[in-house]
């Protein structure tokens, strides 16, 4: 062969090969690794996975994004998780400036422009993740608000935030101590329900064993249509142990006091439906 062709055909490898690179540098593919079970065998305590989900509808979304995981890193969940799985949904513009908050090789993100997938893209992923590490902890957040920025749902968010992003060991050390399964604040009933279906956390965040998302209905057999759903899905099981750090009613004005929300007594319930 003609060394002018050889020669023609090493550059074209060169930069076929810079071409993905860069490509991944501007644009990367993080693998989920959410079948891959993670090594206890030099913890005493079960692994932490975390999930997140954002939506980038309404204006305030980035501001409560940079809210969110601000208090993560400053709490040390962000360390103390194994890896934060981040699904986002929104329009393509908005991409950039989301992954630029999720740049660290920590979080496992990605991105999708379908807004009305909901909330189930990240929590199938915490239930594929919980089928392979039975034994770990996971925690579930999301930009509660994005599309609502009024003052009480503001403070609706900040007591979510207080006791599974800030204070996150109050949830942790409970479950590992307790026969607790699941830990989260503003615990409620909605009595129009059946059994099994009307147990929720109002807002939607949570921490919850591993060992009890794998009890759960699969969500596949969910509506996926309707987005209430994902609200009940971590306390779908009946006659287990959800425990409620905070009792808060949502039909007034949040009164929300620090100094007594310490996660120490199980709460009552806010009943959503008379």
């Amino acid at each position: 062969m003609d060394k002018s062709i050889y020669k023609k055909l090493f550059i074209i490898a060169i930069i076929g090969s810079s071409s993905v690179l860069v490509y991944l540098r501007f644009f990367p593919i993080k693998q989920i690794i959410l079948n891959k079970q993670i090594s206890l065998k030099n913890s005493r305590f079960p692994a932490i996975a975390g999930f997140y989900h954002f939506s980038t509808v309404g204006p305030n979304w980035k501001n409560i994004v940079n809210e969110q995981m601000t208090i993560i890193y400053r709490s040390g969940l962000f360390n103390s998780s194994s890896n934060t799985y981040v699904t986002g949904l929104g329009k393509f513009d908005d991409n950039k400036t989301a992954y630029d908050i999720f740049s660290n090789s920590k979080f496992i993100y990605e991105y999708d422009n379908r807004t009305k997938l909901y909330e189930y893209p990240t929590l199938m992923k915490l239930e594929k993740f919980c089928f392979h590490n039975d034994k770990s902890v996971v925690w579930y957040a999301h930009s509660k608000g994005a599309s609502h920025a009024e003052d009480f749902v503001v403070s609706w968010r900040g007591v979510l935030n207080y006791f599974v992003l800030d204070n996150w060991q109050l949830c942790y050390n409970l479950l590992l101590s307790t026969n607790y399964t699941t830990c989260g604040a503003i615990l409620a009933l909605d009595r129009v329900r059946k059994a099994g279906w009307n147990t929720y956390y109002a807002g939607n965040m949570w921490w919850a064993k591993c060992s009890h998302v794998n009890r759960l209905t699969r969500l596949e057999k969910f509506d996926l249509k309707d987005r209430h759903l994902a609200e009940l899905y971590v306390t779908s099981e009946p006659a287990v142990g959800h425990f409620n750090c905070h009792f808060i009613n949502l039909n007034i004005l949040i009164n929300f006091n620090k100094q007594t929300a310490n996660c120490t007594t199980n709460q009552p319930m806010f009943w959503a439906r008379w």
